[in-house]
């Protein structure tokens, strides 16, 4: 009968997204690929994305670092070439990121998604 009523209480824990080890939370995540800068650059700027094999050109404007997030969702490619175009010039750098499981929830909750972050050099 105990274990009758374990199993039941058991059952009903994991409907609610409970498990024995603690809840699963509706926390969630995205694939992508995350930019920072060795330095912000000065005044407004274009960031762009590319990688080998694919026309598409997925691009971040912005006013000013400090106010923007970049983030490059759904981007997961082995090797990317970011262009910064500012006032003053444009920089072109390749990078080979190394992306990363995220389990939001813990990995007994299933769910991850892949990120990576890379950092831009800008000249001193």
């Amino acid at each position: 009968m105990r274990l009758r009523s374990f199993l039941l209480s058991a059952t009903a824990a994991l409907l609610a997204g409970c498990t024995p080890f603690g809840p699963c939370t509706l926390i969630g995540c995205d694939d992508g690929l995350a930019v920072q800068f060795s330095r912000p650059p000065a005044g407004s700027f274009r960031l762009e994305a590319t990688v080998p094999n694919d026309p598409s050109v997925r691009a971040i404007e912005c006013d000013a670092a400090a106010t923007c997030l970049l983030i490059f969702p759904g981007l997961t490619a082995p090797q990317v070439t970011l262009r910064l175009i500012t006032a003053e010039g444009t920089l072109t750098q390749q990078f080979q990121p190394r992306y990363q499981d995220q389990y939001p929830n813990g990995r007994r909750c299933g769910t991850a998604c892949r990120q990576a972050t890379v950092t831009f050099q800008l000249p001193a």
